[in-house]
């Protein structure tokens, strides 16, 4: 027993002491001369600006998209006052809010439109469909007073909607115009169709 105590020790050692030499770094000793024939890759000449487009200085800065999008720009600021009078007499896009009467709240689009149509029959004021995550809100009315909206309330809820509700919203905020002009990107042509057969 004590013989095979000592085997397994004896070969631990050797077996560590295998992988400890096996681990250790060799030195490398190579030739100066094949050194010297084998070409610096890193060295201090690479220049990053090397190719000829790497050194042309652009002036321009407006592509046709950019002057597209200036144009429209321009021609919309035309319309608009230039003045600090005349633009205190509008109301703020992002901050004009009026009182609306909230009919109701649906999650599904058919039952909205079909809401949206009997609200309007019904109704002498505007009535406007807007979608909040995840529900369809159907409001009427544009008041400036929560008085004026608390008077159209009770009218709405003798026209059969009794969870009717004034609340606050913002109007007019101006919406950003979509980047592309559709919401896809352009097909590829149809190399498939057997229009180029010769054989038609």
């Amino acid at each position: 027993m004590k013989e095979r105590r000592s085997f397994c020790k004896l070969a631990v050692v050797v077996l560590a002491a295998a992988v400890l030499l096996g681990c250790a770094v060799k030195p490398r000793y190579t030739d100066q001369a094949a050194e010297a024939a084998t070409p610096d890759t890193t060295a201090t000449g690479f220049n990053p600006l090397g190719l000829a487009q790497d050194t042309v200085i652009v002036t321009s800065s407006n592509t046709a998209a950019e002057k597209k999008l200036l144009h429209e720009l321009r021609a919309s600021q035309q319309g608009q006052p230039q003045t600090a009078a005349d633009s205190e007499s509008l109301p703020d896009s992002l901050n004009h809010q009026v009182y609306r009467v909230q009919l109701l709240t649906v999650d599904n689009y058919s039952d909205a439109r079909r809401a949206l149509a009997v609200a309007e029959e019904i109704f002498d004021l505007p009535v406007s469909l807007t979608y909040d995550q995840p529900y369809y809100k159907l409001r009427v009315g544009e008041f400036e007073t929560k008085s004026d909206a608390d008077g159209y309330l009770a009218k709405a809820k003798t026209a059969g909607y009794a969870n009717a509700w004034v609340l606050l919203t913002n109007v007019g905020v101006n919406e950003l115009r979509p980047l592309y002009e559709s919401t896809a990107p352009p097909a590829p042509p149809d190399t498939t169709s057997g229009s180029n057969d010769k054989h038609d």
